[in-house]
Order: C-alpha cells, then sequence, then structure tokens
C-alpha cells in the first residue's frame, strides 16, 4: 500500500493495525528518536533506552487497539508506555541494600529491653518489666 507522504499518526497506526508493514515502518521512523531521547533522558543510560524504544514499538504492534485517541495525541501515548518500561527497568536494576538484623525475641519479635540501651535509667525500668 502507497502512504500518503504526510499521513498523521492515527492514520499510520489504523494502516499498522491492518497489516500494513510500511505504515509502521514510518510511524517508527517519525516517533522511535522521541521516545529512544525520552527512555534516556529518564533512565540515564543507552542500554535501556534502547530496550525499551523496542518494547514500546513491539507493544504498539502487539495491543494497538488499546490507544485512544480521545485521551491523547499517539505521542503522549507512547511517552506513557515508555515511562512504563523505563520504571520497570529501573525497578528491577535497583540494587537490594539489606537492613541490620535486628535483636529477635521468643516469637521472633524485637524485645522492648533490646531496644533500649543499657545506660539509659529507663531502660532499667524496662528490662525490669
Amino acid at each position: 500500500m502507497t502512504l500518503r507522504p504526510n499521513a498523521n499518526d492515527d492514520e499510520l497506526l489504523r494502516l499498522m493495525a491492518a497489516g500494513d508493514e510500511d505504515a509502521f515502518v514510518a510511524l517508527y521512523r517519525r516517533r522511535q528518536g522521541a521516545v529512544y531521547r525520552f527512555a534516556l533522558q529518564m533512565s540515564g543510560s543507552a542500554a535501556v533506552a534502547e530496550e525499551v524504544t523496542q518494547e514500546v514499538f513491539m507493544a504498539l504492534i502487539r495491543e494497538a487497539k488499546r490507544y485512544d485517541p480521545a485521551r491523547g495525541s499517539l505521542a503522549a501515548y507512547l511517552y506513557g508506555v515508555a515511562r512504563n518500561h523505563v520504571l520497570r527497568c529501573l525497578e528491577k536494576d535497583r540494587p537490594y541494600v539489606s537492613m541490620p538484623d535486628e535483636p529477635q525475641g521468643e516469637k521472633g519479635n524485637a524485645t522492648p529491653a533490646a531496644l533500649v540501651s543499657k545506660d539509659d535509667p529507663a531502660g532499667a525500668l524496662v528490662r525490669r518489666e
């Protein structure tokens, strides 16, 4: 199918959903740079930005019907999908920081006596209790 050079995003998406590969290529070329820059700015990582850009357009291929033009532009929709993917990547790659173990009582709860300093006068009262 021959595309008009001035076809808007909604028309390209409609053609893409109908199976027009050229429409997808045109849409990808039009929007991928902005999606990549958005993901790069948000993540600070070129690798994450590349992965997110690919995932955004794969999601568009799989779920083109989820886009609702009444809720905003296709560009805004793509940025929203990119934001969600970046946040997932950042959450997945966030390092785990363990917390020091708290003193444990008989049932696994921290005992009040263990939480109070030995030099604290109120601590002596708590320990006696």
